[in-house]
């Protein structure tokens, strides 16, 4: 009997346009061995080249969305091979050309947390949290969680993350802007999958725009967002959904014109 495979995809929504990557090894918490990380990779590149794939929602099977990295793989935890597995998994995450979605219950651990993080959209069930018990077992944060961290709270507060392994609570997360959306424990996924459907009608090509401004605009000066501006304006003036977009909107407008 062959293994069940750690990583799988479904589809859901109207026109089946959201992908749902789930991780699938609940009984070690979804925590990813290096041939796993490179399997999430490669999944993630076949969505990204997939035209039907509108949205995409990431979450874990069973109680946990993830523990990160496999620590009983322990021979080839500072391996170039499995660093290298899982920066190709975070890369393909926060690199997806469509909106995505963390749909979190129980822990997202180091690695784990890095990829909810890679996300555009974190929702979290009511006892979902957050941890990156790093420093005091001999390791060091990996996955870019040093760079998603910082780049949300500041190094001060991500720090103290790291430093004292402090637990963060879904509450917690949402109230420093690590998580966008706190639900009923058991709802995150459901939550997600709606959300991402909302996000799959967008027109696709100011979804992409919108989103590499908003990404910009965290480590770039006003300046060069605004020089951004004119070619996300550009490219959004030459398309087709676009332009349908803004016709449903100004006919819409015309009907009611106080909103």
């Amino acid at each position: 009997m062959t293994d069940a495979p750690s990583v799988r995809v479904d589809r859901e929504g109207r026109d089946r346009a959201t992908a749902v990557v789930r991780l699938c090894r609940p009984r070690v918490k979804n925590c990813l061995a290096p041939r796993d990380w490179m399997l999430l990779a490669d999944t993630l590149g076949e969505i990204a080249v997939d035209p039907g794939v509108r949205a995409c929602v990431v979450t874990g099977e069973g109680s946990a969305f993830s523990s990160g990295f496999d620590l009983r793989a322990a021979s080839s935890v500072a391996s170039g091979a499995a660093l290298t597995a899982v920066h190709a998994a975070v890369r393909g995450l926060h690199g997806q050309p469509v909106p995505t979605v963390a749909a979190v219950e129980g822990p997202a651990i180091g690695a784990g947390w890095s990829l909810a993080l890679a996300c555009d959209v974190i929702v979290a069930g009511a006892e979902a949290f957050f941890a990156a018990p790093y420093v005091g077992r001999g390791l060091v944060p990996d996955a870019g969680l040093a760079w998603f961290l910082t780049q949300t709270i500041g190094r001060h507060r991500a720090q103290m993350l790291a430093f004292f392994e402090h637990r963060l609570s879904a509450s917690d997360a949402e109230r420093v802007g690590l998580v966008s959306r706190v639900v009923p424990t058991g709802g995150a996924l459901t939550d997600a999958i709606a959300m991402a459907d909302e996000l799959a009608r967008l027109p696709s090509l100011t979804a992409r725009v919108s989103r590499g401004l908003l990404r910009h605009g965290a480590t770039s000066t006003l300046d060069q967002v605004l020089d951004r501006e004119w070619e996300a304006v550009a490219l959004s003036g030459t398309d087709r959904e676009a332009a349908d977009a803004r016709d449903r909107f100004f006919t819409q407008r015309e009907r009611r014109p106080w909103t």
